[in-house]
């Protein structure tokens, strides 16, 4: 899985990596790095959200193992929903262009039977 998409967090565009954050929850920082973490969880829900879970898991081995187990969901959701597209694809062509096609396809064919009784008509 590509580095974007393990860090959940990095779409924030005034984000803070996930090695701050949990040194902001050691009380491992200091000063500027500190107020601006402060700051960013102030003004992000979602930052403040995950200070807030993050909190509650006891001891870093824990920790990583949450992340990895919510890494690996995320991969494997991501894997199925490929999986779903391709299924559904013709080539490079999807399903939609096709019942387009076919249905223009039907009209035409009875388009020209109207026309072809009309005449004989």
């Amino acid at each position: 899985m590509s580095d974007e998409l393990k860090d959940i967090l990095s779409f924030e565009s005034n984000g803070i990596s996930d090695d701050q954050l949990l040194k902001y929850l050691k009380g491992e920082l200091q000063g500027d790095e500190k107020h601006y973490v402060e700051k960013v969880l102030l003004d992000s829900d979602l930052y403040n959200d995950a200070v807030e879970g993050l909190e509650k898991v006891s001891g870093a081995s824990r920790l990583a193992a949450i992340r990895h187990e919510i890494e690996a969901q995320l991969a494997h959701q991501l894997h199925k929903k490929e999986k779903v597209q391709k299924r559904w694809a013709i080539g490079n062509m999807n399903w939609m262009y096709v019942f387009v096609a076919a249905v223009l396809i039907v009209i035409l064919i009875a388009f020209a039977v109207v026309i072809f009784l009309l005449d004989k008509a």
